[in-house]
């Protein structure tokens, strides 16, 4: 948590393609967040939910463009309720946020405009994300509803699985190049 607070003081006076990006990763409980970090960090799937019941901070290196490598620092919030205040500082320090919900869940889906009040900030990048993406028979929100509402947020959209890497490295090479692009 240290290394967080020494690059968001410094923030204006460094290159942010040097120093690395911080990505915020929101939602509700049980939407795959810790899922999806520790798939892009480490390449490792958690099957079993364990909330979180901290922030944690995880970090990969990403080819932006053929020459250019830059380091994302994932913060993996808890999507408890009772601990979301103390996502909002986190993500004041984040570069984007992806806001994640089940596409099996209407209920998560409903969920998208709360965590998408606590972004509501200038110059962060917000990426809506759709999970769970390899269970289709379940599915319980469209495609079609979700890139709506992403437009809504001013958003860019996102369908993927953890679990089967769907669409993952696009994912990565959007958000890389869109950092990159915009910082």
């Amino acid at each position: 948590m240290i290394i967080l607070k020494e690059v968001s003081q410094n923030s204006n006076r460094m290159d942010k393609s040097k120093s690395g990006f911080f990505i915020a990763v929101i939602g509700c409980t049980q939407v795959g967040k810790t899922s999806l970090v520790s798939r892009l960090t480490k390449d490792v799937f958690i099957e079993k939910h364990q909330p979180t019941m901290t922030q944690e901070i995880q970090t990969t290196l990403c080819s932006a463009t053929k020459r250019k490598q830059i380091r994302l620092f994932f913060l993996d919030l808890t999507g408890n309720n009772y601990f979301q205040s103390f996502a909002t500082p986190w993500i004041g320090v984040s570069q984007a946020v992806l806001i994640l919900f089940d596409t099996n869940s209407m209920q998560s889906f409903n969920q998208i405009q709360g965590c998408a009040s606590l972004c509501s900030l200038e110059n962060v990048m917000v990426f809506l994300v759709g999970t769970k993406t390899d269970t289709i028979y379940q599915r319980e929100v469209s495609y079609e509803q979700a890139a709506n509402k992403a437009n809504e947020l001013n958003a860019i959209y996102f369908e993927i699985s953890a679990k089967s890497k769907k669409n993952l490295d696009q994912l990565l090479k959007v958000l890389s190049q869109s950092l990159l692009k915009k910082f």
